[in-house]
């Protein structure tokens, strides 16, 4: 590989989001030796964190930065046990919008943005995210009685969107368009991901979530 391959990606990084490594340094609570440190691949001097802290900075997974030091090497691709398709996982990136504990007005219309990537090796293409709220029970406060999530009335335009088609190691961005409940509460969405058959791709997995602080005005 290429000595400058890591070095390259994070200043293309920089380049589109318009910031200076400065200014990577400062977003990323670190150093700008420690920047230089990861721009000179000296791994063995450079902890795990710091790779965290500067990806979250870039706006990437923290594996982009780590592929660019091992690109040429076969790893085993991390396969979740009950994986619907051999060689197929997928990770979390970050909420784009309204991350956990938002705060939204009653009725009001929102969309929600995830952004999760392919981990595996194998190419999502045809998928689906459905709402799994019909699906789930959670017990009523103050008793024992099961009610569905659905009927705690955070309601989704829709209940499927598509997934973008995404490459191995490629993110995708999803979104969905909610109504926020009439009344004040805190409240929570589940989705998850479907096959062009109409199978969980990983049913062992939590899923996606859009959890809200709703107010009234």
């Amino acid at each position: 590989m290429p000595s400058n391959d890591l070095a390259d990606y994070i200043r293309q990084r920089a380049n589109v989001l318009g910031i200076t490594l400065t200014e990577v340094a400062k977003r990323a609570h670190l150093s700008r030796q420690a920047v230089y440190k990861v721009l000179d691949q000296q791994v063995t001097e450079v902890k795990l964190v710091t790779f965290i802290k500067l990806a979250n900075a870039l706006r990437v997974h923290p594996l982009d930065l780590i592929w660019k030091i091992f690109n040429r090497r076969e790893f085993p691709a991390p396969v979740a046990e009950g994986n619907k398709h051999a060689q197929d996982h997928t990770g979390f990136v970050r909420d784009v919008t309204f991350p956990d504990n938002s705060t939204v007005l009653v009725n009001q219309e929102f969309e929600k943005t995830w952004e999760i990537q392919n981990l595996g090796r194998v190419e999502w293409v045809n998928r689906t995210l459905k709402c799994m709220d019909d699906e789930l029970y959670i017990v009523k406060r103050g008793s024992d009685e099961l009610i569905r999530l659905s009927e705690q009335n955070l309601v989704p335009v829709v209940s499927e969107v598509p997934i973008p088609q995404t490459p191995p190691k490629g993110i995708a961005s999803i979104s969905v368009r909610f109504k926020a409940p009439p009344f004040p509460c805190t409240t929570i969405s589940y989705w998850k991901m479907f096959d062009e058959h109409g199978d969980p791709c990983f049913p062992s997995m939590i899923g996606l979530w859009c959890k809200i602080n709703v107010i009234s005005f």
